[in-house]
Order: structure tokens, then C-alpha cells, then sequence
């Protein structure tokens, strides 16, 4: 519906452009019997949302987007924007790939609700874009050695980790694809869900509280948000 994306603008108004084409189509998404039973959280979520598809044509280039719209009793809306994209570049996970093959990767969230909890998108500028995986730490890998070298730590293999999530102020989130153990990089935070590795300097890797696999993050992730849809 029309008034989902403009309500997403109003909260996001820097993503879209004046000079943006934009087609809104209201859609009904049917998922995977794999992605409902491996993301039963995160399917209950999506199910009490409104979807749009949005298409957007930029610079010659047109993307898509599912929007997801969650409205609560008191009328407060909240909404995620899903970038879908058909490529991955790299093997992943087959629980990635369900993730990213049903809903895309989370571009963009907003919430009128006022809480205190902290949720796994706060400040994130992406999680589980296709087209953003990376792997290896890239322009954190002289910090975190300088740091294991300063401490006499000794650092952990680097190479098979996939970038899943990226923060605003640069922290990311990793998936190791030798244990399939997702942590946290931060050189800054004040999350209450983390702890340090075992082993390895503070401000570098950290567990994530009752974390263990992509499986049990993502369907954290949706009983953080199932607020907005009560």
C-alpha cells in the first residue's frame, strides 16, 4: 500500500530520491516450506506484516525491495526493507541461502515504538545483503593483529569468515563458514548481549548471547521485533 511506503520515507527520508522512479505493487509472499521450517520466528513475524514490492529505477538500473509494514494495537508502525537480489557470489550456508532466498536482505528498518531493548538492527547499515557479503575482516585485519601482537593473543583464522552485517559505525558481523559460528567484531560498543572471546583482545570478536549458528541469530532477531506486531 501507498501509505507503508510513505510512512517508510517519512522515517527513512534519505534513501529514496525525488528523482527516483518507484513502482509500489501490494504483494502476498509465499515462502519456502524450507524457510518456514527453518525460520519459524522469523516466519510468524513476516506473516502478521503488509507486504510491498517496490521497484526502484536509479541511475538506468532498476532493484527490488520487500517492504515489510507491522502496525500494533496502539497504531505505531514499523517496517523493514528487504533488497532482493538473485546472485550470490560466494557458497554459503544452505540456512543463509533459505534466508536470503525468501526475503533479501535487510536494507533499512524503522520502529515508532520507544523501548529500551537492544535489537540486532540498531544502526546497522545492512544484514544478509546478498550483494554485501564479503569474506575476511578486510580493513580491520592490521588493527586486529597489532592488538593480538600487543597482547600476546594468538589470532583466530580469518579467512573463511562471511560478512553478514555491517554497522553504521563499522562494526560487523561474521559468520565462520569452518564451525558455522556467527560472531561480532567491535572496536566500539555498549551492547549487553556480548562477550569477549575466548582468548582474543577486547574490542575485537565477541559471542553473542545464546548464539550460536545464522539459524538461532535470525530467529533472535525476530522475537527482538515481535513487539511491533502485538
Amino acid at each position: 500500500m501507498k501509505n507503508n511506503f510513505l510512512k517508510f520515507c517519512s522515517q527513512i527520508p534519505w534513501f529514496f530520491n525525488e528523482s527516483d522512479g518507484i513502482s509500489i505493487h501490494d504483494i502476498e509472499i509465499t515462502f519456502s516450506d524450507n524457510f518456514t521450517k527453518v525460520f519459524p520466528n522469523l516466519y510468524q513475524l513476516l506473516s502478521r506484516a503488509d507486504t510491498d514490492l517496490i521497484e526502484l529505477e536509479r541511475d538506468k538500473e532498476i532493484s527490488k525491495f520487500y517492504l515489510f509494514t507491522w502496525k500494533n494495537t496502539d497504531g505505531e508502525t514499523s517496517g523493514w526493507l528487504c533488497k532482493i537480489e538473485e546472485e550470490i557470489q560466494f557458497d554459503i550456508p544452505n540456512d543463509l541461502e533459505i534466508l536470503i532466498k525468501n526475503i533479501g536482505g535487510i536494507q533499512e528498518s524503522y520502529s515508532e515504538i520507544l523501548d529500551d531493548e537492544q535489537r540486532f538492527t540498531d544502526n546497522q547499515n545492512f544484514l544478509f545483503i546478498a550483494s554485501e557479503l564479503r569474506k575476511d575482516i578486510g580493513l580491520w585485519n592490521e588493527f586486529y593483529l597489532d592488538l593480538c601482537k600487543e597482547e600476546n593473543k594468538i589470532p583466530i583464522d580469518t579467512a573463511n569468515l562471511l560478512r553478514i552485517a555491517e554497522e553504521a559505525n563499522g562494526n560487523e558481523t561474521f559468520l565462520d563458514l569452518n564451525t558455522s559460528e556467527v560472531l561480532l567484531f567491535a572496536t566500539d560498543h555498549d551492547f549487553e548481549y556480548v562477550s569477549i572471546l575466548k582468548n582474543q583482545p577486547e574490542y575485537t570478536f565477541y559471542k553473542i548471547k545464546n548464539v550460536t549458528t545464522i539459524v538461532d541469530y535470525t530467529e533472535i532477531l525476530a522475537k527482538q521485533w515481535m513487539i511491533v506486531a502485538q
